[in-house]
């Protein structure tokens, strides 16, 4: 059972993009920066092998809050919530590995669903136009997301209970949320795409009681 929290950076890009057989418009990117902190609860368990103790797995579930500040061109200050919950698995491998201490680095997967609560919502799209549309669409950066973790740090365990740790979490798929509208017009086929993508990494200390 462990708690960890540190720094967290985050990124929301917004997207307009026009295709077609001739020239539509202007493609428009917008990028929003924002920083701020996240803490975590994890309930997991690890195992190591051998005699040595050299090597080692854990697995565990995790659920945490993050809030990050930002400024908007046009909004202003503006601030995200982040409730998450996810599952993680590391290996441990020790360079030191003695009875009262072990010292080693971490690498690991894990797995993140976050629900996105932004103090001021940033829509951008078709609103619905009977009979062109029947329904929305529009990108928001109030949404669910799904993203995989890649876990790299360090890790010192004292007395065979007092786990402490460093430990970069990256992820390595860009997170996306995309909706496209065709349509002919004057003899042109004109395609309308809204994209956006939110990034983060995450920067943490962490302790851990080992059962």
């Amino acid at each position: 059972m462990g708690i960890e929290g540190g720094y967290m950076r985050s990124e929301s890009i917004f997207e307009y993009t026009t295709k077609g057989n001739v020239v539509v418009g202007k493609d428009w990117k917008e990028s929003i920066v924002e920083n701020g902190g996240v803490a975590n609860l994890i309930l997991g368990t690890e195992h190591f092998f051998g005699e040595t103790q050299r090597f080692g797995i854990r697995w565990g579930i995790y659920g945490g809050y993050g809030y990050t500040q930002g400024k908007h061109n046009e909004l202003g200050k503006i601030s995200m919530q982040i409730l998450s919950a996810g599952s993680i698995f590391d290996t441990i491998t020790n360079l030191v590995s003695e009875e009262k201490i072990q010292v080693g680095f971490i690498g690991g997967l894990g797995y993140d669903f976050s629900s996105l609560m932004p103090s001021r919502e940033i829509k951008l799209g078709f609103k619905a136009m009977p009979p062109i549309l029947d329904k929305d669409l529009a990108i928001t950066n109030k949404t669910y997301l799904n993203s995989l973790l890649l876990r790299l740090g360090f890790s010192t365990l004292f007395n065979k209970h007092h786990r402490f740790e460093v430990i970069a979490q990256i992820p390595f798929n860009l997170t996306l949320i995309s909706t496209r509208f065709g349509y002919a017009e004057g003899g042109r086929n004109i395609d309308i795409g809204y994209d956006f993508y939110y990034n983060r990494i995450q920067g943490l200390l962490s302790y851990k009681y080992i059962f």
